[in-house]
């Protein structure tokens, strides 16, 4: 995600998405990103926002709050928007058990609570790279990709 052109403390959603999306799925996905980012409001006030599909898996929502504040009105659209996305493309957005982790240098979605077994069969470690969705601006998103022992992950070390 681009965020050169926003301000490092804007709000940032990450919703990971219950199953990969194929390339050309992901390329429609972002222009409905896209198109969506650009009509989005709060109280009749365009928001700067921003949308994005990473990891082939994951939507980022960005909101530049410098311009104008995102309102409990403003994230329920945004919430509306990503569950009709949902149905479109038979998914789910808000499976909140998923966890990103680098396994053999790919990227694969596990339920958090399978964490202490792969550290028990030696899958994964302390040093493995996860993908920390609890972050919550622009200026953390160079800050997601984390050592598991850097993250709420590390209770199960």
């Amino acid at each position: 995600m681009n965020t050169t052109a926003f301000d490092p403390s804007s709000r940032l959603w990450l919703y990971t998405s219950s199953r990969n999306f194929s390339d050309a799925e992901c390329k429609e996905i972002k222009s409905l990103l896209a198109e969506f980012a650009a009509g989005w409001t709060a109280h009749d006030k365009k928001l700067k926002a921003t949308g994005s599909i990473e990891h082939g898996r994951v939507v980022a929502l960005m909101v530049d709050e410098s311009q104008a504040g995102a309102s409990g009105c403003s994230i329920d659209k945004s919430v509306h928007f990503l569950r009709d996305l949902g149905v479109k493309y038979d998914t789910d957005f808000f499976v909140r058990n998923l966890v990103g982790v680098k396994m053999n240098g790919t990227w694969e979605w596990v339920d958090f609570r399978s964490i202490p077994t792969l550290l028990q069969e030696g899958k994964i470690s302390s040093d493995t790279m996860v993908l920390d969705n609890t972050i919550q601006t622009a200026g953390s998103l160079n800050r997601w990709e984390k050592r598991l022992s850097d993250t709420w992950l590390n209770r199960y070390l």
